[in-house]
């Protein structure tokens, strides 16, 4: 089995690491475990040196491979090639990319080596862990127990162009249109309920990025 470990932004995307991931990614012989940066109770918008540290300490330990899972929104700006790409005025996808490279070329640096040459790739989440939610608004309304919800769900990703399009604004980030649309809503228990009923394949179909990313832990196995 190959061991892959991922730092994770919070008990949401832990929770769906273990409960949706590592099942998938078992039965291509690769053993994926989450971990929740920093200290228990900790929320997300870490600053970079504490993920750095973490991503560090788990590459030094682990024999295997370590990636991340953390949210575009809200990320703050002392994170490698944030700056950068807000200046440069990038896309979200491209900007996203930029950041993960710039993430990955400073872990590099950090364990003297090359980018590529250590066992480590980074994900940021377009725009948070709920994007992935929307890519099915019917098995979304479902858990929200209100069926005209999903007309309201799906309004939100044709008015964006697509799930990973929702943008990354205080008022209108994924997780913040969920809860205007449904404000019982419960992060860390509905989230996983409605990524199961929604399932990997609908969610890879939606979100290019995410597939992207799960594509490569894939190939994991194949080595």
């Amino acid at each position: 089995m190959i061991r892959v470990l991922a730092l994770v932004e919070g008990p949401t995307e832990r929770n769906f690491g273990q409960q949706m991931l590592a099942p998938h990614l078992g039965h291509r012989g690769i053993a994926f475990s989450p971990k929740v940066i920093g200290k228990p109770g900790h929320k997300g918008g870490a600053r970079w040196e504490v993920a750095k540290r973490e991503i560090v300490a788990l590459l030094k330990q682990t024999p295997g491979f370590c990636t991340t899972m953390f949210d575009f929104y809200g990320m703050p700006p002392d994170w490698p090639g944030r700056k950068e790409a807000k200046q440069e005025g990038l896309a979200r996808l491209d900007a996203a990319l930029k950041i993960e490279r710039s993430i990955e070329s400073e872990i590099a640096a950090a364990m003297n080596a090359a980018p590529g040459e250590i066992p480590f790739f980074a994900y940021l989440s377009l725009h948070e862990f709920e994007a992935l939610l929307f890519s099915d608004p019917t098995q979304l309304a479902s858990v929200t127990m209100q069926p005209g919800d999903a007309d309201k769900f799906a309004a939100v990703v044709g008015d964006c162009s697509g799930c990973e399009n929702i943008n990354d604004d205080p008022k209108t980030a994924p997780s913040k249109r969920l809860l205007q649309i449904a404000p019982r809503y419960k992060k860390t228990t509905d989230g996983p309920v409605a990524a199961q009923r929604i399932g990997l394949q609908t969610m890879r179909h939606n979100c290019p990025h995410f597939n992207a990313w799960l594509t490569r832990l894939e190939s994991l196995g194949q080595r």
